[in-house]
């Protein structure tokens, strides 16, 4: 009986211990801070303050945060053997009632990464999928979600500042070599103070002050910080990354001259095609230059004479027609071929 009393009461114990554990609460500390009693660390409330990124970009950004003069954030930690020991593992599975106080959490897509490498594998790290609670390790270059955390407990942020990126962060090359980018700030001030100032680095560069700038950055990846001052002293920033790239093929048109009338043709009679010149005119929004060839039996440029029926040391071409295949390609690879036919009546 006595043992059958302690099994009872053994039982009794874990399931306090379980019922305690999942009734924890999150605490709103305002200004932006969710403090988690049971781990003593402090989430930000925004779950997403920065677009995915690669696994040691995440790491970079979050050690690199300062919020309101508090700095020292990292990516949540990941226990491998046991998903609800985990940082992100707690909040999913025992703090759910209070998720409501954490904003734009991420229920689909990259998801977050975590801070943790696979001990199975260096090159992977550990993420968590807030879509049904599994986290799983994925190569460190895939692009993921960041989420900062600090340990104990921090209070709220006078300031708080975001970076608005128009057409997001993967930007199409509008212009010769780059992209004009529109970048703005969304600052909040908790402190009843006013803005002070808002100044921009992009790639470790002094870019201006002001609410929004519209900088022009060249073809590749950029990165972006803004960093916001308030009238009682206090400072914020946010960091991001732009990527301009150029994926649009030029634009090319071929055409057969008749020399003697200067107007393109797409037939001549024989006895009238004295000379006959290819044209071939390329135009792209990002390179100047776009490289051109074309060829219709042999290589030929811009301007090349077809003698379709010569003088001495020429060759007569005795077909009923001349294909000429142009393409085009511009400094980022990008091609596009056309063709053209040229009639020749007899």
């Amino acid at each position: 009986m006595k043992s059958y009393l302690l099994k009872l009461l053994d039982t009794y114990l874990i399931l306090l211990a379980f019922i305690t554990s999942v009734s924890a609460n999150l605490i709103d500390n305002g200004g932006g801070f969710i403090y988690d009693d049971d781990y003593d660390i402090t989430w930000t409330a925004n779950a997403k303050m920065t677009e995915p990124m690669t696994w040691d970009e995440a790491n970079a950004w979050a050690a690199s945060l300062d919020l309101g003069g508090v700095k020292g954030w990292r990516l949540p930690t990941t226990v491998e053997s046991d998903v609800t020991a985990s940082e992100m593992g707690h909040l999913f599975y025992y703090e759910y009632s209070d998720l409501s106080l954490l904003t734009n959490i991420q229920y689909t897509g990259p998801h977050y990464w975590s801070s943790t490498e696979s001990t199975a594998n260096s090159d992977d790290a550990w993420l968590f999928r807030f879509a049904d609670g599994v986290q799983v390790a994925r190569p460190k270059f895939t692009t993921r979600y960041a989420w900062a955390v600090h340990d104990g407990n921090i209070g709220p942020i006078p300031i708080i500042i975001s970076i608005d990126i128009a057409g997001g962060q993967i930007q199409e090359c509008s212009a010769i070599n780059g992209s004009f980018v529109s970048l703005t700030s969304d600052v909040q001030l908790l402190d009843g103070s006013e803005l002070s100032l808002v100044t921009w680095v992009i790639d470790g560069e002094n870019a201006g002050t002001g609410n929004s700038i519209e900088p022009f950055l060249k073809l590749g990846e950029h990165s972006i910080i803004a960093t916001a001052e308030s009238t009682s002293g206090y400072s914020s920033n946010a960091s991001t990354h732009v990527v301009v790239t150029d994926t649009t093929a030029p634009d090319i048109t071929v055409n057969f001259i008749d020399e003697q009338s200067g107007e393109p043709i797409i037939s001549i009679d024989h006895q009238n095609a004295h000379h006959v010149t290819t044209q071939m005119v390329a135009s792209d929004i990002c390179d100047p230059n776009p490289e051109i060839l074309g060829t219709g039996g042999v290589d030929i440029v811009n301007g090349s004479v077809l003698k379709v029926k010569g003088n001495d040391n020429s060759v007569t071409l005795t077909t009923n027609s001349i294909l000429l295949r142009a393409t085009t390609t511009d400094a980022s690879g990008n091609s596009v071929d056309v063709e053209k036919m040229l009639t020749i009546t007899y």
